[in-house]
């Protein structure tokens, strides 16, 4: 969503292609998270066992809930753990897919490409804040290279920034620091 406006700089029109997708990524987003959330919802239980016979009960005792007028009985998994199901199975898209490895490569593919595009963003983003001279101390990554002005002092700053993240291979103690910047 915050690609084009990241990169505006190198856009034709920047204030006609902003509004118009940023919009359409907006649009497309929303399609398909409420897309999958349906699609995923009609075919996965909310809790499972794991044990197939469960889903064959046709005789349901101590059930209240509304579920059990479609033969579903969750009691079982409020007072026990339940490792299956919508609400506790993190891999339910591989589960439902037809070819479980493509998942994997499309979070793979989605993070790459987030990645990418901030680390090109972030030091254009920068060069133009101390262009600017809001930061006067930071005034050596003014200065860009080439004829698209590339900012190579920004590129380095942001590496060595990314590989201190990385270096602390820890994500529970790297992403409240990250949250915070977006």
């Amino acid at each position: 969503i915050l690609a084009g406006a990241n990169i505006s700089g190198d856009l034709a029109d920047p204030q006609s292609a902003i509004p118009k997708g940023t919009l359409l990524a907006i649009l497309i987003t929303t399609v398909v998270y409420i897309g999958i959330a349906v699609s995923v919802g009609s075919c996965v239980v909310r809790d499972a066992t794991g044990n197939v016979n469960d889903t064959i009960t046709t005789e349901l005792t101590n059930c209240t809930s509304a579920a059990c007028k479609l033969n579903f009985d969750f009691s079982y998994c409020e007072s026990n753990t339940c490792s299956y199901g919508l609400m506790n199975n993190f891999q339910v898209m591989s589960m439902v897919s037809g070819f479980a490895p493509l998942i994997s490569a499309g979070i793979f593919s989605a993070t790459l490409s987030s990645a990418l595009a901030s680390l090109v963003s972030a030091p254009k983003i920068f060069q133009a804040l101390c262009k600017d001279n809001i930061y006067p101390a930071f005034q050596m990554f003014a200065k860009g290279y080439g004829k698209n002005n590339e900012p190579l002092r920004g590129y380095i700053l942001t590496f060595l920034i990314a590989l201190g993240f990385i270096l602390i291979a820890e994500l529970n103690v790297i992403a409240p620091i990250i949250s915070n910047f977006f």
